[in-house]
């Protein structure tokens, strides 16, 4: 039975995207869940700029496996990842594990950011999903333009499953692939087989069922959040503030306060759910372009000419900060402060 809201919407969400997105993530927090210790190992510095942990290659590896049949991959971790396919659908910018110090440190703030481009770069999609809450904020531009903030997910109970034909394709990636999983990682492996186990996991087909989609949401394997927030919000979030005192000093001057969570990807995707998320001017690409598209019907303020090659309806001003909220009165409280 169709979940009430979620009906409407069916056609309006690109059904291959957004099912590979879903059950990499579903595996990837399976594979999380074991705890294992090579996923807080530490293999050398990304793409990006950061150490990669266990952790970060194995969910790079695991959403390689179910998208790269239809798209290449701009990873923060591997770099370009082409697509198996001759003609990709478009290129995903990946952040697999946004938050990978709060993995680490035991600390429930990680997940993983998808920003779908087309062959010019534009941001035509977001998939947000954080690993640690099992919640996901998706959107397109279908669906920015008749709502007001990004549909949202959860992952529901896998034991109210019904016995359907249609469903065993999902429960083989539920079952079959994280008892794979946990075999190859407790196989006696050393640090240095784990980029092997990684290349491996890329490596696989990743087939998925095209009818699986409405499945997903008829079985309750994933729910729909139809969420509005009327109460007020007390708390903002201040990525980085650390680095920033002088800033965070003038936020306390103005009542406004903060937490400082360490998943800017996170952060800014779920940014309709607090009072203001406010940034660091240098944030890459990998961290910030599914949540900047996401965040589209929020008044956003700063330095965004960075990313307007890539989500042209954002607007830059002089700032050295970057401001996402939907209260006109923190962007007032903060006029002087930003500029």
């Amino acid at each position: 039975m169709w979940q009430k809201g979620i009906a409407d919407m069916m056609d309006k969400i690109d059904s291959t995207f957004f099912t590979r997105c879903l059950l990499a993530s579903c595996e990837i927090i399976n594979v999380l869940n074991t705890r294992h210790w090579l996923l807080y190992e530490d293999y050398g510095v990304g793409a990006g700029g950061d150490e990669s942990c266990g952790g970060d290659l194995i969910a790079e590896a695991i959403f390689a496996k179910y998208l790269t049949p239809f798209y290449s991959i701009d990873s923060e971790e591997s770099g370009f990842i082409a697509a198996r396919g001759s003609a990709p659908r478009g290129k995903i910018v990946l952040d697999p594990l946004d938050g990978s110090n709060n993995f680490k440190s035991n600390i429930p703030y990680f997940g993983a950011s998808l920003a779908l481009c087309d062959s010019d770069n534009i941001v035509k999609e977001g998939f947000i999903v954080n690993f640690a809450a099992r919640k996901i904020v998706y959107s397109n531009e279908r669906l920015l333009k008749i709502t007001q903030v990004p549909l949202t997910f959860s992952f529901g109970n896998l034991d109210s499953i019904p016995d359907l034909d249609s469903i065993k394709e999902l429960e083989s990636h539920l079952q079959g692939d994280e008892m794979a999983l946990r075999e190859l990682l407790n196989n006696d492996k050393e640090s240095g087989d784990f980029k092997g186990l990684c290349k491996e996991i890329m490596a696989q087909s990743g087939d998925v069922d095209s009818t699986i989609f409405p499945t997903l949401f008829k079985s309750g394997f994933v729910r729909y959040e139809n969420k509005t927030f009327s109460h007020k919000l007390n708390c903002g979030i201040f990525e980085k503030a650390s680095y920033h005192l002088d800033f965070a000093k003038e936020l306390l001057k103005q009542n406004l306060k903060f937490r400082s969570l360490g998943a800017g990807a996170l952060s800014i995707g779920f940014s309709f759910e607090s009072l203001f998320v406010i940034l660091p001017t240098k944030v890459r690409k990998y961290d910030v372009l599914a949540g900047f598209f996401l965040a589209q019907n929020e008044i956003k303020t700063g330095n965004l000419s960075e990313y307007q090659k890539y989500i042209p309806n954002l607007r830059a001003v002089d700032s050295k900060y970057i401001l996402i909220t939907k209260d006109f009165d923190v962007v007032e409280k903060l006029r002087n402060v930003l500029t």
